[in-house]
């Protein structure tokens, strides 16, 4: 799970023309993941790490979610950076 973490985290340094597209960009890494480990992956999260996929929290202040299509539990609402 470290390395899809990693991934996600990198993925989201870079910049990114409409944030709604977050999911859609990242589901080819997701896919070959979920293949890899047979997991089942919604949302940005896996549900076998589900608990930990929750623990996420900012690196600065959000003052709303960015995302109307993302839910707001989910990394993926948001473009500020997480750790």
């Amino acid at each position: 799970m470290n390395f899809w973490y990693a991934t996600v985290q990198n993925y989201l340094q870079r910049s990114i023309t409409f944030h709604d597209d977050i999911l859609p960009a990242i589901a080819g890494v997701a896919q070959k993941f979920q293949q890899r480990t047979g997991f089942h992956y919604k949302a940005g999260l896996w549900m076998e790490d589900f608990h930990r996929g929750l623990l996420w929290q900012s690196d600065g202040l959000i003052i709303h979610a960015i995302s109307t299509n993302n839910p707001p539990w989910s990394w993926t609402s948001t473009s500020i950076p997480w750790k």
